[in-house]
């Protein structure tokens, strides 16, 4: 018999995560390891229990699942986190695929769809539900933020010079430039003030 996939639930909610872990335990091949409420429970738990995926809620009061899935992809670059949420906007499909979760689903996804995604993600494709693919497809790679130009960007937003962010991340003040100009246009702006605003509407700084 094959190993079962591994899976996190987190949702600040405790019904919905516990609904959502019993009704994932159902699936023969899937195994619900740990549950977390929030984003820094997520990351604690991600580290220990090793799942092959996490299911992420995107709003979530302190750390949210945006920032959760950041550091848990700097963690593990290949680790595979599926975002949930009740909205489809525009800008948190944006900021959740541009930290490198793997899709992105509504709440109210059939149960089916949800074992569907998450097999597919597990085997390393791509799985995107057809009312949101069109979104995630004007979001080409060329325009996503790393999670280390995210690192940047915020420091900036803090009005730190380019040596301040080299030395708070231990890179060279070069990487650093390179990273600025890259930021720059990547979201459209000429400037390090615009930059911040656009980063803070587009909630990268949330």
């Amino acid at each position: 018999m094959s190993r079962k996939l591994k899976i996190l639930v987190t949702d600040d909610h405790p019904v919905t995560r516990e609904g959502l872990s019993l009704i994932l335990g159902l699936a023969p091949d899937f195994e619900v390891v740990g549950q977390a409420g929030t984003g820094e429970e997520a990351i604690a738990r991600f580290t220990n229990l090793k799942p092959d995926v996490v299911m992420m809620d995107l709003q979530m009061p302190g750390m949210g699942g945006v920032a959760a899935t950041m550091k848990i992809i700097q963690l593990d670059p290949h680790a595979k986190v599926i975002l949930l949420t009740t909205y489809d906007g525009t800008e948190d499909l944006y900021r959740g695929i541009s930290v490198g979760a793997k899709t992105y689903l509504l709440k109210d996804t059939p149960r089916e769809v949800i074992v569907d995604a998450i097999r597919s993600v597990a085997r390393g494709e791509k799985f995107v539900l057809p009312q949101l693919a069109s979104k995630i497809s004007e979001m080409s790679d060329s325009d996503r933020l790393t999670a280390k130009q995210i690192e940047v960007l915020r420091l900036l937003a803090l009005g730190k010079s380019n040596k301040d962010i080299a030395e708070d991340l231990a890179i060279s003040e070069g990487t650093v430039k390179s990273h600025v100009i890259s930021i720059l246009e990547k979201l459209g702006v000429a400037s390090r003030t615009e930059a911040a605003f656009e980063a803070h509407r587009r909630g990268y700084l949330r």
